[in-house]
C-alpha cells in the first residue's frame, strides 16, 4: 500500500506502509522513505530581453549584482541570466519564486535598484506561470 505525504511548496514523500502488504525495497532505501521528488516552483517566469548594441557594456556590468541581489532574496528558488549564444545581445532569463508574494517582493525590489535604471526601456519577452505545488 502506498500513501503520500505533501509538506506545501517543498517536496511529495512516497511513503511504503510496513506490515503484511508491504512490498521489498530497493536496495539503499529503508521502509519509511521510498522515493522523494521536489514539487516545481509556484512562480516560473521565462523569456528573454534584447539588449540594444549602444547599452551592452552597461547591462553586462550591471548584470552580476542584480542577479546576486535576486539570488539571496527571500523565496528565490532560482535565477539565471546567461547569453543566448545565437543572438547579439540577447539574454535569455529563468527565474523561479517559492510564492506569488516572494515574486511580487521581487519585481517591487527590482524597481527600486540600478538595475532598473540600467535596463530601462529594454525590450524584454517573458512568460509569468503560477504553478501548483
Amino acid at each position: 500500500m502506498l500513501r503520500h505525504t505533501a509538506r506545501p511548496g517543498l517536496s511529495i514523500r512516497l511513503m511504503a506502509q510496513t506490515g503484511p502488504l508491504a512490498w521489498p525495497l530497493p536496495a539503499g532505501h529503508d521502509r519509511r522513505t521510498l522515493h522523494e521528488v521536489h514539487t516545481m516552483p509556484q512562480i516560473r517566469l521565462t523569456g528573454h530581453i534584447d539588449v540594444p548594441e549602444a547599452r551592452r557594456a552597461a547591462v553586462a556590468a550591471a548584470l552580476p549584482e542584480h542577479i546576486r541581489l535576486t539570488r539571496a532574496e527571500p523565496g528565490c528558488r532560482s535565477f539565471d541570466v546567461t547569453a543566448d549564444p545565437d543572438v547579439a545581445g540577447r539574454y535569455r532569463v529563468a527565474e523561479s519564486f517559492a510564492s506569488r508574494a516572494d515574486f511580487d517582493v521581487h519585481q517591487q525590489r527590482t524597481g527600486a535598484r540600478d538595475w532598473a535604471r540600467v535596463s530601462a526601456g529594454i525590450a524584454r519577452s517573458y512568460t509569468i506561470e503560477d504553478l501548483e505545488a
